[in-house]
């Protein structure tokens, strides 16, 4: 029988840190979940000096994910080095693959890493509902292991809930760049002006139109533009979820423990 994934490693040669800041884990997701959603990628994570990928899909294309996700980085992040990969590990049984993505979702209790400088840089996220760029890696585990629930991935988290939040308003910008995976919310693209769609439909009536255009960077004529404009609602719902993320407090993980019971999807 074919293995039912593969699980990838790899670091710098010289195992400096890969990533540095909050923007960087923004980016490298971006890159990850880009590349990824053609090999049925299921989890990943970049704890500090090192990478695990768990994708759904042959040897040689576990390889060629590898290849592909450490080239973009290396050009984006401007590493001065190269990377060093491990080759691939087959999974072979349903019990293997469910600890292989929890493995992948814990490293910050393995590593000592704090969550917060974790999280960005996994595709947990997507699993919960905070971003969206990765949200095909929930449908894929829903397909890989279909009783792996939502509450099951943020205790993995150290969360014991997460629910959508409204501020405070001073967050909004960096909560909306880490539901986004955006290193900016300058410009007009069209997911920039999605995302400040979303933004005005968060602040709805607290700010004025002068205060709102303020505070988004925009001008009161943009702003009224956009309210005319289609809304994802879907984004703001990752956006008022990554507002609720902050006021948590979270940070402490929990340790996970090999009693996880598995029933409804996430």
């Amino acid at each position: 029988m074919p293995p039912l994934g593969y699980h990838s490693r790899f670091h710098l040669q010289d195992n400096r840190a890969i990533l540095c800041d909050a923007d960087q884990r923004r980016q490298v997701a971006r890159i990850v979940l880009e590349q990824g959603r053609p090999y049925g990628l299921l989890a990943f994570s970049f704890p500090d000096t090192h990478a695990h990928l768990l994708p759904r899909c042959d040897a040689r294309a576990a390889n060629r994910l590898n290849q592909r996700i450490e080239s973009s980085l290396k050009q984006r992040l401007n590493l001065p080095v190269s990377f060093v990969s491990y080759p691939p590990e087959p999974i072979r049984t349903q019990s293997q693959l469910h600890n292989t993505v929890r493995y992948i979702l814990t490293q910050h209790t393995r590593h000592d890493v704090m969550l917060d400088q974790f999280i960005e840089a996994t595709n947990i996220p997507d699993l919960v509902g905070m971003r969206l760029v990765g949200a095909y890696t929930r449908a894929n585990l829903a397909q890989a292991i279909p009783r792996l629930r939502r509450d099951t991935v943020l205790r993995w988290a150290g969360l014991t809930d997460l629910r959508p939040g409204d501020g405070p308003l001073s967050a909004l910008a960096a909560a909306t760049r880490s539901a986004t995976a955006l290193s900016t919310l300058t410009g007009k693209s069209p997911l920039v002006l999605e995302a400040k769609r979303a933004m005005i439909d968060i602040i709805g009536p607290r700010l004025s139109g002068s205060d709102t255009a303020a505070l988004l960077g925009i001008s009161r004529r943009t702003v009224f533009a956009l309210k005319h404009c289609p809304l994802n609602t879907a984004l703001v719902e990752a956006i008022r979820l990554r507002l609720g993320y902050r006021q948590t407090g979270a940070g402490s993980a929990l340790p996970c423990d090999k009693g996880d019971h598995f029933s409804h999807s996430i």
